[in-house]
């Protein structure tokens, strides 16, 4: 699926078939470090896909580490859920830009209002999303898009209780 508010000469597409994926793991690989190979990433998001309704959209451009051939430069994961609380949400499981020469260039701005434009489209209530507390930058582009901060999201770690 390709969007016209994405950067001049940008295309957000899906990541469908398994090369699709996989270009997106160095950009994943920086906000989830636990995944920790690419075959990792494709087993985890082609079950996401088949169970969850996940979808990962990507940006692809040329960078100064790659002038001559894109390379996936910014991911986002979302699904689609109804909540007791919001109704239908557009929820934004993962946002990340590649830290090698593509950050400060839209690409997370652009993806975000693809998800707004989805949410939309989709009849959602809203579009929500978790953030870590030391992602200062990230937290300032959900401001600036119009995001409020609503409430504090709790987890408790199964595996690691005993």
């Amino acid at each position: 699926m390709a969007s016209s508010s994405s950067p001049p000469n940008h295309v957000i597409r899906e990541a469908l078939t398994d090369p699709e994926i996989l270009s997106c793991y160095p950009v994943i690989k920086e906000l989830r470090p636990h995944i920790t190979s690419p075959t990792e990433l494709l087993t985890r998001v082609k079950l996401q896909q088949q169970n969850d309704r996940f979808h990962l959209m990507y940006i692809a451009d040329t960078t100064p580490d790659s002038p001559d051939t894109p390379i996936t430069v910014s991911i986002l994961g979302y699904r689609i859920n109804n909540k007791l609380f919001y109704g239908k949400e557009l929820y934004v499981d993962d946002l990340c830009t590649y830290s090698l020469g593509a950050k400060k260039k839209g690409y997370g701005g652009a993806l975000l209002d693809w998800a707004i434009a989805k949410g939309k489209e989709e009849k959602c209530d809203v579009v929500t999303l978790d953030s870590g507390y030391t992602r200062s930058d990230a937290h300032r582009l959900y401001l600036n898009k119009k995001f409020t901060m609503k409430c504090h999201h709790f987890c408790y770690e199964i595996t690691t209780q005993k």
